[in-house]
């Protein structure tokens, strides 16, 4: 059996990158994170989950630019085209290229 005592710990980190990155999802969250793994998310221990908390920048995205309205959020890409995929855009969007 595990040991039980990793669980708050771990938690306790997630929800420190959580609050850092507050207008992301959960799903994105864990999406973000287990991009960083590079593996299937079923196998990796806390410490490898630890690893990837803490080698994205943080805060993920960059809204300081953006007053936060309803119209000014429907500029904010929330889909790719038909012709990138989920990965690309989501790097073009770290790196900041993905403009509205």
């Amino acid at each position: 059996m595990r040991n039980k005592n990793r669980i708050k710990p771990f938690l306790e980190e997630l929800g420190i990158f959580w609050e850092k990155n507050q207008d992301l999802r959960f799903g994105q969250v864990i999406y973000l994170l287990a991009e960083e793994l590079k593996t299937d998310i079923f196998f990796p221990e806390e410490d490898k989950w630890l690893d990837a908390i803490k080698s994205i920048e943080t805060p993920y995205y960059k809204y300081e630019e953006l007053e936060k309205t309803d119209r000014d959020l429907e500029k904010i890409p929330c889909s790719t085209t038909e012709h990138e995929t989920l990965d690309e855009f989501l790097k073009r969007l770290k790196l900041g290229e993905a403009n509205g």
